[in-house]
């Protein structure tokens, strides 16, 4: 073996090696992480905050008690404000004026969304009333959806998967009322696929996610009526202690 192969094959399993090294270092650091009150005094370098939000650094070491954390347990988050979401599908639009969620952030950039609740739900332009199924009219809520932080085409993203009920995999069953529903296409619909969310931390400690137009990549992708769908929306997560959290 000549001296040049034998240094263009070093090259190559040297970059091999950092690139399963920095892939690993990705994977590990998609994390959730909280601002935890610890026991003790600060100590040097000076990495621990005045209060809950991680966000001063006045007080004198010794007082500072506020640190970023990665998460080891679990801490209940909950939507703040309301937001305009839209299911878009073949030309059809499902429109909702307002979103609560409800859920745990958990180790791992893991979370347990217990229950998502959509409402002002309406679909077309004659206004017909969208709803879960078996559910109350202008209301779509979706319960028991697994998130997972992940880094796709160069963002932090948490991807929201569908869930196994009975003998398939669904987000949701839609159902529509109205009388000029079935003719405008609004028919009884299962709401498959997964979907992610940009994971962008704010100033005031809490995170938003948003849903952008076109759709971050997802497999499967996410569906309605047979057809590929988009979810579009922004909303903002708090921890329902205050604290504040970051995705990493």
């Amino acid at each position: 073996m000549t001296p040049i192969r034998i240094v263009m094959l070093s090259l190559l399993a040297a970059f091999a090696v950092g690139a399963v090294a920095s892939a690993s270092a990705s994977a590990a650091s998609l994390e959730w992480e909280v601002c935890e009150e610890l026991a003790g005094p600060g100590v040097e370098p000076p990495t621990k905050y005045d209060n809950h939000k991680c966000n001063t650094q006045i007080e004198a070491l010794a007082k500072r008690k506020w640190e970023w954390r990665l998460l080891t347990g679990e801490y209940l988050t909950l939507s703040k404000g309301t937001k305009e979401f839209k299911l878009e599908v073949g030309g059809k639009v499902i429109a909702c004026s307002g979103v609560t969620d409800h859920g745990f952030i958990l180790a791992g950039g893991k979370d347990d969304a217990t229950k998502i609740v959509f409402t002002g739900c309406k679909a077309g332009p004659n206004g017909c009333k969208a709803k879960s199924a078996g559910g109350v009219a202008e209301t779509i809520e979706v319960t028991n959806i697994k998130t997972q932080l992940e880094t796709i085409g160069g963002k932090l993203v948490d991807k929201f998967e569908q869930k196994t009920v009975g003998t398939t995999k669904e987000f949701v069953t839609l159902e529509f009322e109205g009388a000029t529903c079935a003719g405008e296409g609004f028919v009884k619909t299962k709401v498959k696929g997964n979907v992610a969310a940009e994971c962008k931390n704010l100033a005031n400690g809490n995170v938003e996610l948003n849903f952008p137009k076109p759709a971050i990549a997802q497999t499967p992708k996410l569906e309605a009526f047979g057809l590929e769908a988009t979810l579009t929306g922004t909303t903002e997560e708090e921890l329902e202690n205050g604290w504040a959290h970051r995705c990493v």
